[in-house]
């Protein structure tokens, strides 16, 4: 924690679509509502910068309901 700097969050859909996006300074994390996505297949790129580098994750999540 006390070398973050920000994190960008960026959703895509499974067109490559951007649904959503936010960059955040907490290092505690931040929340996505469930209830703002419709059901289906997603992308979460996560970019996380510190004070001495960049690192850059992928994931797949699934929204039901």
């Amino acid at each position: 924690h006390d070398d973050f700097v920000k994190a960008r969050l960026i959703l895509t859909n499974i067109l490559g679509q951007r649904v959503y996006e936010q960059e955040t300074t907490d290092p505690s994390g931040h929340r996505i509502e469930q209830n703002d996505l419709p059901i289906g297949i997603y992308f979460l790129h996560l970019k996380i910068e510190t004070h001495y580098s960049h690192y850059n994750y992928e994931v797949r999540v699934a929204v039901v309901k």
